[in-house]
């Protein structure tokens, strides 16, 4: 089990996690042919790319603090490589 990660492990992670789920729209895009189901799955997926960019930007804001977590998970900062 991970007991905490550092911020720039967290920003490769929001990273991933946006391109994985942009190319999970463009997928659902191409492949569901039903309009209704389409739309909630691209609205499904835009909201999970917003929440992954609001945490990863959380986390990068309050590295300076010293005290952060990335979807409950607690993230370190290094204090000698904050700017």
């Amino acid at each position: 089990m991970i007991d905490a990660l550092n911020v720039s492990q967290v920003k490769i992670v929001a990273v991933v996690a946006l391109v994985v789920l942009v190319l999970l729209g463009a997928l659902v895009g191409f492949l569901v042919q039903r309009a209704i189901l389409k739309l909630g799955l691209l609205a499904v997926v835009v909201s999970l790319i917003a929440l992954v960019w609001w945490q990863r930007g959380a986390v990068v804001g309050c590295a300076r603090t010293g005290n952060c977590s990335f979807f409950g998970v607690d993230v370190k900062a290094v204090a000698d490589r904050i700017p």
